[in-house]
């Protein structure tokens, strides 16, 4: 048995790489360099994210709020 992915399935994985490569790939290393100095113990249980986060978040949304 195939089974072949939906035209909307298509275009929620080509936006999804899109949106990968075009926003978190190229602050990736500067995002962990940020997240190891805000969280120089290694304590989980206290581990504090950096602020980009955030706007990555809220670019998600608008990126799904276009989709639907």
């Amino acid at each position: 048995m195939e089974f072949q992915l939906s035209d909307k399935a298509k275009d929620y994985i080509a936006r999804t790489k899109a949106f990968i490569q075009t926003e978190i790939e190229p602050i990736e290393a500067e995002f962990w360099q940020a997240a190891h100095k805000l969280n120089p113990t290694g304590d989980w249980t206290t581990w504090q994210w950096p602020a980009k986060l955030e706007e990555l978040k809220t670019k998600v949304d608008i990126e799904i709020i276009q989709i639907c």
